[in-house]
């Protein structure tokens, strides 16, 4: 260096330089079935690297399929020096918000990749699925469950007002609308009745080449809801890499609402590409166990375990990569 100013430099610049064994701190996150989804390697080694901490959460317009992503350079007093968010994040190949190349292209800490391939995609199926249980209380009309006649009840509002109407989109197809108005008629007596007729009335309103990639399953609703209660399923039957099954208001006559169908009614819809999100890293526990939770005393709380790590309440932890 003292022999650069002799001869007559001037300006010097130093870097680092990082040979074959230099390391780059890494982590990969998980989905919700534990399954390796996204590696985020540091674009900078060292101490740089070592203080970065990554977060998740589902607090998006659409949470079933997308999350926000922050990231945060922590320093040893536990200050944040710099941070990083990219909401709405996408595991969507063709979407402006693919996580590994917004990621990549934009963070100044990470760069990330995917260990999912079109295979992947390819074997999971995507849904849209109600959230109003439709209980099986009342006395059979015909022979037939309780739960068919409410069902038609709820679609026909006892006959007096028809409420009937929905618009669903099938892969990313435009929007078909749907109507319902003669889903329950009187030759029903069963469940197969009741999903026959209602892929019977999508196979004849949905258009080439998506006629047939959505079928309507019955399944039972949940524990805590009407006794042996059912739900609706609109499930995907495509073989496309991207599935996914969006519902929407119809244009009259709407039925979502009465339904709890699409997430603007609190309806589930899970795309084949939302299936691999990274899972939220923050404290969660199952919702059937929040009985349980609420009935301990809060002065009783000591400490919580963690994938078999205890953490105590008494001492003050930060979690870094």
């Amino acid at each position: 260096m003292q022999l650069f100013f002799q001869n007559g430099g001037n300006d010097c610049y130093i870097v680092r330089l990082i040979g074959s064994g230099g390391q780059l701190a890494s982590i990969i996150l998980k989905n919700e079935d534990k399954r390796d989804v996204l590696e985020f390697t540091a674009k900078e080694s060292g101490i740089q690297g070592n203080e970065l901490a990554l977060q998740i959460d589902y607090d998006t317009p659409f949470p079933e399929d997308t999350f926000n992503l922050h990231i945060y350079q922590i320093a040893n007093d536990d200050k944040i020096v710099s941070s990083e968010e990219f909401l709405n994040c996408s595991m969507k190949i063709d979407s402006p918000r693919y996580t590994p190349s917004l990621v990549t292209q934009n963070s100044d800490l990470v760069k990330c990749t995917t260990t999912i391939t079109d295979n992947d995609y390819e074997s999971i199926a995507s849904y849209s699925e109600s959230r109003l249980p439709i209980p099986n209380v009342g006395s059979p009309v015909g022979g037939r469950p309780a739960w068919i006649n409410n069902l038609g009840n709820l679609i026909k509002d006892n006959g007096n007002k028809t409420t009937s109407k929905f618009q669903i989109s099938i892969d990313d197809s435009k929007f078909f609308e749907i109507d319902l108005k003669n889903a329950i008629d009187p030759s029903i007596i069963d469940e197969n009745g009741v999903t026959n007729k209602l892929n019977n009335i999508l196979d004849t309103t949905i258009q080439p080449p998506y006629s047939g990639k959505v079928e309507v399953i019955v399944k039972d609703g949940p524990k805590d809801g009407p006794s042996q209660s059912k739900i609706l399923r609109f499930k995907s039957k495509g073989t496309s890499k991207v599935k996914s099954i969006i519902i929407k208001p119809g244009s009259s006559n709407d039925v979502t609402k009465t339904l709890m169908l699409g997430t603007d009614n609190g309806g589930i819809e899970r795309s084949s590409y939302g299936f691999f999100r990274p899972a939220p890293n923050g404290i969660s526990f199952k919702i059937t166990d929040i009985d349980d939770l609420a009935g301990i005393p809060q002065n009783t709380l000591q400490n919580i375990t963690i994938d078999s790590n205890p953490i105590d309440f008494g001492k003050k932890t930060t979690d870094f990569w």
